[in-house]
């Protein structure tokens, strides 16, 4: 489960967030007190690299992050371990950070050339390092950079060679010089020759663990003798003959205790007499206690007979001249899997993702920990293993989704952080965001359940979303994170990212190559972000073009003659986004909104879900007063006036309607007749006489947060049945929903117009009694309250 912030974390943040604090200029100096701890600079180090790396998958970053500049002040900064995986990072910085005493240095990420170089670097530098890791990746960062000329310019031009094939230095210079080295990391390196790697591994007598992942040319592994302490050799994606043909020189490690030559999938290639080829690795091997096989056909068939099986072993390994010691049937394990029934006893880790006849279900697995299919804690234990190998996890997160989906999983917050980890490290890969996202719905499902906290249902929608955009033409991954972004809290889960919830929201209802269901989505969830928010948020829509590009697709709908749901969807988001939003309803008239207002009530009159939407909307662009001579145009004013009287939606669409004749109304008799012909007593009278046949008792569908617009029209003397609409409005609202607003309406000060209305000379009898009724609600909430007996305090 999650635990609070420390006060340590806060601080570290507030730097990171504002480096300058501790800076003397712009290129990065400590200011000249401070000098930082070992244990200070490595946490600052990596959480500089975390923000970094958020700010790169976040495509808003790009090139050598320049905070690298604050620890090449060796004196006054210190650091034992720098981690620069996948960061185009530059040689000369790298030159300068290992003058650090590293004992640990990872540079993985770049390509085959700049590993060649760093080697030179590494073997130059006199920093004591016991951990190492460098390797190019498959999808190759700087690659993708050869075609920035400054950065290009900024590397030696060996980096970047203009054929395929690299030049590659001699061999006997490529060696590391580093005698204390226990761990040793190489992944998808193609060195042209395997003497590359015999000299490379040369002299590190102290090395005990060995990752070649996905390394090419490898030859004859006759070289790992030189490694005595090898207690780890890591074989992921090594071609099969070349671990088939090296089995002699693998057997020969002795103290191995971890072997993993699993593959990314069982289908590519397979071994050669699997269960004689297992057996043989276990018996030549006493001291191996963890064994991976996942991709392979190792795990042999399910179905077989032991004792034939144990013959079957003896006799081959004889007629092999493989004279190693069988241990007698009685001395061994029960196993499903043929090639472990010569242990002795159970093996500590055993990896069998994918492979061949699904050996997780099998009853008898001879391991204590097991990356497997099907059970909920093997899945579990290969969440966590294969993170980094892509054909593995993916197989792996088709299970989870699975076990979500079916069953009751009972640690789906483990399964969470593995899921978010995967989907991270694979963020440009569409078939990991796709089945991550899928799983993610499912565990949002259980949020409450499984305890999920705002800081982690914020950190799962950082990484939806960020998938969401990488891969926004991919109309499965959108599907999947619209289905998910439904179980989030709003607004709360998404204030911090409210505005690219919003941008990626409004690419999806554009983008015609998405399903009607995902559009529909889309809107609902542009309309909830909307609903609930306030002020500045509000304001994010006009930025982001919101209101043009809805009117867009209303116009379109109209223009088809469609009306739908997405149609009463995309006008239920404005009316949200332009309440009390000034800015937003001048957006909406100015895109061209009043013609669409006309069109859609003139076109569609007997929706009256649509209607209300659009009544609604043009109430919030009346409350503007630099926007109400708008409507006083005839093809506008003329459609409101239809709809005073209507009987959709109970009262609602009338009311609106009325509300925005009042608000036009209170401007005065001369505005009016410079804009309009049309006879403004009758409108108004006919008004009134609408508003006298509604139950004042009537359930409204409706929410305020403020009553000031309609209180603004209490004091409009000059025109009465505006005044007769707003204390209607109130006292309506003040009769059913007395606890909701008497106490809103007491704090904006409402009680008081409604008293001066009563005591002016000119208001009719009516109209002072609908105040009445707004104020005697209001007297019966405090006393329900116990308000009226609060008296102020004299001392504190």
């Amino acid at each position: 489960m999650e635990s609070s912030r420390t006060l340590k974390d806060l601080a570290f943040r507030c730097i990171v967030d504002k480096l300058t604090v501790i800076l003397c200029d712009a290129n990065y100096h400590l200011k000249p007190h401070i000098a930082l701890p070992a244990n200070i600079c490595h946490e600052l180090f990596d959480r500089l690299l975390k923000a970094y790396l958020d700010e790169m998958d976040d495509r808003q970053s790009s090139g050598t992050p320049g905070w690298l500049s604050l620890f090449l002040d060796t004196e006054r900064t210190r650091l034992h371990a720098v981690r620069l995986r996948n960061v185009p990072v530059l040689l000369p910085t790298i030159k300068f950070l290992l003058r650090h005493p590293l004992r640990e240095f990872d540079a993985r990420g770049n390509s085959t050339s700049f590993q060649i170089q760093l080697i030179k670097m590494i073997q130059e530098s006199a920093c004591p390092l016991v951990d190492l890791y460098f390797g190019a990746c498959e999808d190759d960062i700087y690659e993708k950079l050869i075609d920035n000329e400054a950065l290009r310019d900024s590397f030696p031009i060996t980096l970047f060679p203009s054929s395929s094939l690299l030049k590659m230095p001699d061999s006997s210079t490529c060696y590391l010089n580093k005698p204390n080295l226990r761990s040793l990391t190489l992944h998808n390196l193609h060195l042209s020759s395997f003497e590359y790697y015999r000299v490379l591994l040369s002299g590190l007598t102290q090395l005990s663990y060995l990752d070649l992942s996905g390394c090419g040319n490898l030859g004859n592994l006759s070289y790992l003798a030189n490694l005595p302490n090898l207690k780890s050799l890591i074989l992921y994606n090594i071609d099969v003959n070349q671990i088939q043909s090296n089995l002699k020189n693998i057997m020969a490690l002795k103290s191995l205790r971890f072997l993993d030559i699993s593959q990314s999938s069982e289908r590519d290639m397979r071994f050669e007499r699997p269960t004689l080829t297992l057996a043989r690795l276990i018996l030549h091997l006493p001291n191996l206690t963890g064994l991976d096989i996942s991709g392979t056909n190792l795990a042999g068939v399910e179905q077989f007979k032991a004792v034939e099986e144990r013959a079957y072993i003896r006799k081959n390994l004889v007629a092999d001249d493989d004279l190693i010691e069988i241990p007698d049937d009685s001395e061994c394990v029960e196993s499903s899997i043929a090639g472990l029934l010569v242990l002795k006893k159970p093996l500590e880790f055993l990896g069998i993702v994918n492979c061949q006849d699904h050996p997780s279900t099998r009853a008898s697995l001879p391991a204590k920990k097991i990356a497997g299919e099907s059970v909920e804690k093997f899945v579990l234990v290969s969440l966590q293993m294969y993170t980094e190998r892509h054909d593995l996890i993916l197989v792996v997160l088709h299970e989870v989704f699975n076990l979500l989906r079916i069953y009751n999983v009972e640690n789906a917050y483990a399964a969470l952080e593995a899921i978010l980890k995967s989907m991270k490290f694979h963020i440009d890969t569409a078939d990991i965001q796709i089945s991550g996202s899928a799983s993610l719905f499912h565990i949002l499902k259980m949020s409450d359940k499984i305890g999920l906290n705002l800081s982690k249902r914020r950190e799962i929608l950082r990484i939806l979303i960020k998938s969401m955009e990488i891969h926004r033409t991919d109309r499965t991954l959108i599907r999947n994170g619209c289905l998910t972004l439904c179980y989030f809290k709003i607004p709360q889960d998404m204030l911090c990212d409210y505005v690219r919830v919003m941008k990626i929201l409004l690419h999806i209802v554009q983008d015609h190559r998405h399903e009607i269901f995902v559009t529909r989505l889309s809107l609902h969830l542009l309309n909830s972000l909307a609903c609930q928010v306030d002020g500045d948020y509000k304001m994010c829509a006009s930025k982001l073009s919101a209101i043009e590009i809805i009117l867009k697709i209303i116009e379109k709908r109209v223009t088809e003659g469609i009306c739908d749901e997405v149609l009463e969807v995309a006008w239920s988001f404005l009316w949200n986004i332009t309440d009390e939003t000034p800015t937003n309803c001048e957006a909406f008239v100015n895109g061209g909104g009043l013609q669409l207002f006309r069109k859609c009530i003139e076109n569609y009159p007997d929706k009256d879900e649509l209607h209300r939407n659009v009544m609604g909307l043009m109430g919030n662009v009346a409350e503007v007063a630099p926007l109400r001579t708008s409507l006083l145009y005839e093809e506008y004013l003329t459609v409101i006036c239809s709809l005073l009287g209507s009987k959709a939606d109970g009262i609602e669409v009338a009311y609106n309607a009325c509300g925005v004749m009042s608000h036009i109304a209170s401007d005065g008799e001369k505005i009016w007749k410079e804009h309009s012909n049309l006879d403004r007593n009758i409108i108004l009278n006919r008004m009134v006489e609408y508003v006298e046949k509604w139950d004042i008792s009537a359930n409204r569908n409706i929410n305020y947060r403020s009553f000031e617009p309609i209180l603004r029209l209490i004091p409009c003397h000059h025109t009465p049945p505006v005044q007769h609409w707003a204390c209607w409005a109130l006292a309506n609202l003040t009769t059913v929903y007395r606890d909701k607003y008497c106490g809103l309406l007491k704090q904006e000060g409402g009680d008081q117009l409604l008293r001066a209305l009563i005591d002016h000379p000119e208001p009719s009898a009516r109209l002072k009694e609908l105040a009445g009724i707004v104020l005697t609600n209001m007297e019966r909430y405090e006393k329900e309250k116990g308000l009226d007996r609060v008296e102020p305090m004299s001392t504190t």
